[in-house]
């Protein structure tokens, strides 16, 4: 990596407007996001598929990266440095075996030259949704105005707060028997089949943070571009001024500057009354407010059992004009003052309070 960057200055001024990107759209805020290091990685991968050239000039680099971050589906499926000859010989597992092992769940993936270890094992299913939708958004900037585009994209900070359309806050029950409420019916069982055990050793509070995303996720569905655990200092801290970066200047000289990880965060504080943990949720204006949600089909018994377990007595059956028999969701809220958009909160708020009995609601 060292020697690419010190041969190829294009590529070092790159992987800086990188960094800078990452920093201005608060996308290295998070530890399970791309850092420095993992974007750095990501070049030397393009420059050795020829993605890049050496011969680009920086723009048309920095617009070749955001192109292939525009496409998850690649990360996914799994990629891979050049084999160094000396790792790659003692090894047992071809480049695609090595890669058969990462694979799965989301989870990006870049092996180093000795395909024993994952470059982006930190970058959550949800960050790569974001950093996707991230490099679109810089693309379409660039397409629109190839003279200024890069004004809002390195020059102009953004607030966690303001890239979302909605922030969920979930808190702890206060209430013990609240727990047993249980919207929809059916038996807790139904959420520990549909969610998976909790992983042994997790403190609560991450374990309630993970699958209060899973569960948002599945409810929202395509409604979801993608949805973040977001901490409340990151929230509420406003946007720096010349002088606050001049002070954060001054303090990085004799600091290292790192943050702490949501998770160990999180892990340091009990899940109990007071508790809280936030989720931005990014919508898709084109259905988010959709009153009729209509489910699997009833011949898909499988597809319709989940979906039952999943919703509860909330889902039932119905006939559509189309003469479609489906598993149906109406969502009355659509009608209130607050109007469609209402509709994602009270789908979230629902699925939350159905499968964890420990939350006691969102706001």
């Amino acid at each position: 990596l060292h020697s690419e960057f010190a041969q190829y200055s294009a590529l070092a001024e790159t992987a800086t407007l990188l960094k800078v990107w990452l920093r201005q759209r608060a996308l290295n805020t998070a530890s399970d996001s791309f850092n420095g290091f993992s974007i750095s990685m990501l070049l030397l991968y393009l420059v050795q598929k020829r993605t890049i050239s050496r011969s680009m000039s920086c723009y048309h680099m920095l617009r070749a990266t955001y192109i292939f971050l525009s496409k998850k589906e690649t990360l996914e499926a799994g990629l891979h440095l050049a084999p160094n000859a000396e790792f790659f010989l003692a090894a047992i597992a071809t480049p695609a075996e090595a890669l058969a092992e990462f694979v799965g769940g989301g989870q990006a993936v870049l092996l180093d030259d000795s395909l024993a270890v994952n470059l982006l094992a930190r970058v959550s299913a949800s960050a790569l949704s974001e950093i996707q939708h991230e490099a679109r958004a810089a693309l379409l900037c660039l397409e629109q105005d190839a003279n200024n585009g890069f004004t809002p994209l390195m020059l102009q900070k953004v607030s966690v707060a303001c890239k979302y359309d909605e922030l969920l806050v979930i808190r702890a029950a206060e209430d013990p028997d609240h727990a047993a409420q249980r919207p929809g019916g059916g038996s807790w069982e139904d959420s520990d089949e549909i969610l998976g055990e909790a992983e042994p050793g997790v403190p609560q509070a991450v374990v309630v943070a993970r699958r209060a995303l899973r569960v948002v996720e599945e409810a929202l569905g395509e409604r979801l571009h993608f949805a973040r655990v977001l901490s409340r200092e990151a929230i509420e801290t406003p946007l720096p001024t010349a002088a606050d970066a001049a002070a954060a200047e001054r303090a990085k000289r004799g600091a290292s500057g790192a943050s702490a990880s949501l998770d160990s965060v999180l892990a340091k504080k009990a899940w109990g009354p007071g508790a809280e943990i936030i989720i931005g949720l990014l919508l898709n204006s084109d259905c988010a407010g959709r009153k009729v949600e209509r489910g699997p089909p009833a011949e898909e018994a499988d597809a319709s059992r989940r979906f039952r377990k999943f919703w509860g007595s909330k889902s039932e059956l119905r006939r559509f004009k189309d003469g479609a028999i489906q598993e149906t969701l109406v969502w009355s809220e659509a009608d209130t003052a607050a109007g469609p958009m209402a509709v994602p909160a009270a789908m979230s708020g629902f699925a939350l309070q159905r499968h964890l009995g420990s939350v006691a609601g969102g706001g």
